[in-house]
């Protein structure tokens, strides 16, 4: 199984409580993509707290290989989340992919 770690971080809004909301609706479209993109098993996206470091949210998703995280990645849900959600507000991006 692949374990495949994002984190993502957010160009600023005016308000704490604007960027909050918008985190809230990457994370409920993000998890809503799980039953609708077979080789997915499993993804949960956790908001940092801490705003004092760097990075906004973490995803992280169950699949079985590197193949899957590829289609994945290329399934047309997905890209509709991050094309409405994430890309316009994307400062930095990390990601690891490990087996376990």
């Amino acid at each position: 199984m692949i374990k495949h770690i994002v984190m993502f971080r957010l160009a600023e809004f005016e308000t704490a409580e604007a960027k909050t909301t918008h985190l809230q609706k990457i994370k409920e479209a993000l998890e809503a993509l799980t039953p609708l993109i077979e080789p997915l098993h499993d993804m949960r996206v956790f908001l940092n707290v801490n705003s004092s470091e760097e990075y906004d949210f973490l995803l992280e998703a169950d699949l079985d290989s590197l193949s899957d995280v590829k289609a994945y990645a290329d399934h047309p849900a997905h890209m509709e989340v991050v094309r409405k959600l994430i890309a316009p507000f994307k400062v930095a991006r990390a990601c690891v992919d490990y087996e376990v």
